[in-house]
Order: structure tokens, then sequence, then C-alpha cells
């Protein structure tokens, strides 16, 4: 099964490059994919487990501040990292899979 799967998406991915259509050229980095969902999840605990803690207390304002702050860094930090995690291939890289486009 696993090799009528490999060759039918092989024949697509030669059909594709004969035909001249674009292919993903870019490599995704699955730790920092995996570091940012932990920051969004920072952020959820944040507001949804930590601030309501601080609820009717002299000290809620500040916390509340606090985790504002947070969330805007962390949310900073998960976008550098979504940024981060996407690579180019190299053209050279990209030749050497694909073949090159030369006829």
């Amino acid at each position: 099964m696993r090799e009528i799967v490999n060759k039918g998406l092989t024949k697509i991915n030669s059909v594709q490059a004969a035909e001249g259509k674009a292919l993903a050229k870019f490599r995704l980095n699955i730790f920092y994919v995996i570091s940012s969902i932990c920051c969004l999840l920072l952020i959820v605990y944040a507001w949804l487990v930590f601030l309501p803690v601080f609820r009717d207390t002299l000290e809620y304002p500040s916390v509340q501040t606090l985790v504002i702050w947070l969330t805007v860094l962390l949310i900073a930090i998960a976008a550098v990292q979504l940024y981060l995690s996407i690579s180019k291939e190299p053209k050279e890289k990209v030749e050497e899979i694909y073949g090159s486009k030369k006829c």
C-alpha cells in the first residue's frame, strides 16, 4: 500500500515539475513551532487560570497590567519563532531534489 502511495506522489510531483507548477520550496523547523505553541499556551494559562485568582483583591489591577505586558511579549516571541521556523530551500538543493527545469 505504501509503495502505491509513494509511486502516486512521485507521479504527481513529476507531472507538476514538468508542467512548471511551483512546488513547496521551504522547510519547517518543528522545534520552533512547538515553542510557539507553548508560548500561546502560556498566554491562555495567564488569562484563564492565573489572573482569576487575583479577582476581588487589591493587587488585581497590577497583576492584570503584568499579564497584558506578558501577553504582548509572548505574542511577539511566538510570531518571531514562527517566522524563524520557515526556511527556504537553497536553489541548488531544490534542483537536486526535483531536477533542473532546463528542457
